[in-house]
């Protein structure tokens, strides 16, 4: 059977370099990726469109699949996230004080994209702080509070009497 010469040629996102060391019985070549990985790849999978990158464009397609709102791992996220804990996870160290105590979360806000079209993002310096301390996690009773803030709306301690 005659080789395909197709050095040279783009496949996808690579560029073949070179002919390279045989993998198994398949010929196989060098390709340079256009995120700047180098890869061997056999010639069948390049020419029936089974590799078309290094694993970049499917690691891209994942990352565009699972990213609904782009907010992960920020600040906004960060306390939704807290918030979501300290009320319905029994382990979190704070559940006593929030899930605890009755305090419920917007049925909405379980929905990230809910709660930051609500709330928008959280500034500088500020965390999320429920104006009623005994009222829930919704609108119209949550806002983004300095430290200052929040210290004078905090629950007076409950004074125990024989």
């Amino acid at each position: 059977m005659k080789r395909i010469e197709i050095e040279g040629r783009r496949f996808g996102r690579l560029l073949i370099e070179s002919k390279s060391a045989p993998i198994g019985t398949a010929t196989a070549y060098k390709c340079l990726c256009d995120c700047g990985t180098r890869k061997v790849v056999r010639g069948v999978s390049l020419r029936k469109g089974e590799t078309t990158s290094c694993g970049c464009a499917r690691a891209e397609r994942m990352t565009e699949a699972k990213t609904t709102h782009g907010m992960y791992g920020t600040p906004t996220y960060r306390s939704w996230r807290a918030m979501l804990a300290r009320c319905n996870d029994k382990a979190h160290r704070q559940f006593k004080d929030y899930g605890g105590r009755g305090i419920k979360i917007h049925p909405a806000w379980y929905q990230f994209e809910a709660f930051l079209t609500d709330m928008r993002e959280r500034p500088v310096g500020r965390t999320i702080d429920r104006i009623d301390g005994d009222g829930h996690y919704e609108p119209g009773n949550c806002r983004w509070a300095t430290r200052q803030e929040q210290n004078l709306n905090r629950r007076k301690p409950q004074r125990i009497t024989k």
